[in-house]
């Protein structure tokens, strides 16, 4: 009995993990690309803030 309630618990998550696994593997590039836009944007947001902050202090 306590078989077969792993295996039913077990089961689902284990495809859970393969199916993630073979999107992450088709889409690798398109992720890849995604997060270096979110790190160019925040680099640049970075960069805008700071220079605002730079002239705030002046003033």
């Amino acid at each position: 009995m306590n078989y077969i309630l792993i295996i039913i618990i077990v089961l689902p998550i284990l495809a859970l993990v393969i199916w993630m696994d073979s999107i992450n593997k088709k889409y690798e590039e398109e992720i890849k690309d995604v997060k270096r836009l979110i790190y160019k944007v925040h680099d640049e947001v970075s960069e805008i803030k700071r220079v605002k902050d730079k002239k705030n202090r002046k003033r």
